[in-house]
């Protein structure tokens, strides 16, 4: 029996295994630009009282693409089932009731609220996590000095 159906099937899941990466490396890119760029440009000029919450809104922007990451890998995470159930499949002639369940078996082995472990895994959170701390971290003790004459918080 020709087993180039397995192949087929197992080379479309890989494929679009991998290219989940490809998108979480798209939103850790815009993660960064827009975070750090944003904390960059509120240290460009001097301002007022607001510049240390427009830091804060600089790091926090880091959020939502952190979590939009970490729902990208746990849809990713969906086909690893698949995957390595024809990874075990040694002989494609004994296979007697093999059937096509690349969606069945990805709605069975996907878990939504996955994407809750998956938001502290080293390869999700950095470097959303890196900009989020790093604009508290300036906003705390590095604010931006306050122009002309006025008063800077503490």
């Amino acid at each position: 029996m020709n087993c180039d159906f397995l192949w087929n099937e197992y080379e479309l899941l890989y494929n679009t295994y991998e290219s989940f990466n490809e998108q979480s490396l798209t939103l850790k890119s815009w993660s960064v630009t827009v975070g750090l760029a944003a904390i960059i440009a509120v240290y460009a000029e001097k301002v007022t009282l607001s510049g240390r919450v427009a830091i804060l809104i600089a790091a926090f922007s880091a959020i939502p693409f952190w979590i939009t990451d970490a729902f990208w890998k746990s849809y990713q995470n969906g086909y690893v089932a698949r995957l390595q159930a024809l990874e075990l499949i040694k002989d494609c002639s004994n296979i007697a009731d093999y059937r096509l369940g690349i969606i069945t078996d990805w709605q069975l082995s996907y878990d939504w609220f996955d994407w809750l472990s998956v938001l502290y895994w080293p390869s999700v959170a950095l470097p959303h996590v890196f900009v989020l701390l790093a604009g508290l971290y300036l906003a705390w003790k590095h604010p931006p000095a306050a122009a002309g004459g006025q008063k800077q918080i503490p």
